[in-house]
């Protein structure tokens, strides 16, 4: 018999005259997170039951469980931290690409050549750098 969505709950037990938290659950993310840190550390996690229905109960120091409460977030600071992180992506990879030199096959093309979908001066035909100068666009 397969038990409903509401049966399949998650307990968090642990009192303050024992130095051990337990954990039943039949959450999916949880019991791998759990799985995870027990094959990592043996010793601390431990399965102390597994019943029919999928529910797991580990035992583990609770000087290791962390609980956390979190605002809710406006739609303004979501947007904000995105612009934020897309900005951060951004600048590690132009950091990447910074020591590139012409010789790749990458185009490095100014803002005005972007614009206008223009290729730049190394993937032009006959683009031949002379005497070992170094163009103008590598400056």
């Amino acid at each position: 018999m397969k038990q409903s969505k509401i049966e399949q709950e998650t307990i968090i037990l642990f009192n303050e005259g024992e130095a051990d938290a337990e954990v039943y659950t039949h959450n999916v993310k949880l019991k791998n997170k759990l799985v995870k840190m027990a094959k990592k550390c043996p010793g601390l996690y431990r399965l102390k039951d597994k019943n029919a229905y999928g529910g797991v109960m580990y035992i583990f120091p609770k000087k290791y469980l962390t609980i956390m409460f979190r605002e809710e977030i406006s739609d303004e600071l979501k947007a904000s931290r995105r612009l934020g992180y897309e900005n951060a992506q951004l600048e590690k990879t132009a950091r990447k690409t910074a020591g590139k030199t012409p010789d790749t096959d990458e185009v490095r093309q100014t803002p005005d050549q972007a614009e206008n979908g223009a290729k730049s001066p190394q993937h032009s035909e006959g683009f031949q750098p002379q005497n070992g100068t170094k163009p103008p666009w590598a400056e």
